[in-house]
């Protein structure tokens, strides 16, 4: 189960920047210290675990805010396509398609606020069961960064 706790995690991890680099273009969000909550469950074999709840608080760099889109591409080595579903000012719903897997995120993000929430069903190499994932990542800015 730790297992699956860490591909979860990475998973959300990939949705928010995922969310964070296609809403560039509508939005950019403004750089500062964000405060980010994440939680979800996993169902594997009929049995639902729900994740942690994480808290976390994160510099964005004006930097950052400005590549935040440049997420998008994918590594050479990945099997994996993102697509961005619809758009609709501060929202918008993308699919991600891997080899095992699919993800579906639904977002809203402006310049000092974002929420996500993703669904990812995955395909087990053994058997071929599968397992759920749902996260929902809620993110506030909360000032500037501290130096």
């Amino acid at each position: 189960m730790a297992r699956m706790n860490r591909i979860a995690a990475l998973m959300t991890l990939g949705g928010c920047l995922i969310a964070l680099g296609q809403s560039a273009q509508a939005q950019e969000m403004q750089p500062g210290q964000w405060h980010i909550v994440t939680q979800g469950s996993t169902t594997a074999n009929g049995q639902q675990t729900m994740l942690p709840k994480n808290e976390m608080d994160s510099c964005v760099t004006p930097q950052a805010a400005k590549e935040a889109a440049n997420v998008l591409r994918q590594p050479p080595s990945s099997d994996c396509k993102t697509e961005l579903l619809w758009r609709s000012g501060s929202k918008s719903k993308t699919r991600t398609t891997c080899s095992n897997s699919v993800a579906t995120v639904d977002f809203d993000i402006g310049a000092t606020s974002y929420s996500s929430v993703t669904h990812v069903e995955m395909r087990q190499s053994s058997g071929g069961a599968s397992v759920v994932t749902d996260v929902t990542v809620i993110g506030t800015r909360t000032g500037d960064c501290s130096q």
